[in-house]
């Protein structure tokens, strides 16, 4: 068993999270205003330059990525203990036209990747993650549009007590 262990990840508060999510939004509208001439069909400078997969990939509206439990859960529960992972990598992506294809999953649609990893070093010492040894090592999830806030609710029968949490919002 390997006893080094990379510390990655962090816990943060629910501003920090509305923080980071209201960040990327902004930033993804202020590149959209630029990349959205390249990606209409009425440019005829840029439209003949981008391939259906490309614009595809640029006119992605989704923003959260949503796995049940079980799905996340099963790279560190097993009772094989070999097959429990220290880590879970989470991978941007973009769906492949050779996986089955959906109203969700499109060729070139923005998606994630989860798998379960374990930290392992090599002969030359060189540490890597490495995949967990399953049939299916990884999932992936079709994006899905979420409008994110920020609740920040005073209790009714004591004002000093607040309840605050994100809510998620599903977009279909």
């Amino acid at each position: 068993m390997m006893t080094e262990k990379l510390n990655y990840g962090q816990e943060i508060t629910i501003g920090e999270a509305n923080k980071i999510i209201r960040d990327h939004q902004d930033l993804n509208r202020m590149c959209e205003e630029i990349i959205k001439p390249c990606v209409s069909n009425d440019v005829k400078d840029n439209s003949d330059k981008l391939t259906p997969r490309m614009k595809e990939f640029l006119k992605r509206e989704n923003n959260t990525f949503i796995f049940h439990k079980d799905l996340i859960t099963r790279f560190f529960d097993n009772e094989d203990k070999s097959l429990n992972a220290e880590y879970l990598v989470i991978v941007l992506g973009a769906h492949p036209k050779e996986m089955v294809q959906t109203k969700d999953f499109k060729d070139g649609s923005f998606t994630v990747v989860t798998a379960g990893c374990n930290l392992k070093k090599d002969r030359k010492g060189v540490l890597s993650l490495q995949t967990l040894k399953l049939d299916k090592p990884a999932n992936e999830y079709p994006p899905k549009m979420t409008s994110a806030e920020l609740i920040i609710e005073e209790s009714t029968t004591d004002k000093s007590i607040t309840d605050t949490y994100m809510k998620f919002t599903l977009i279909e």
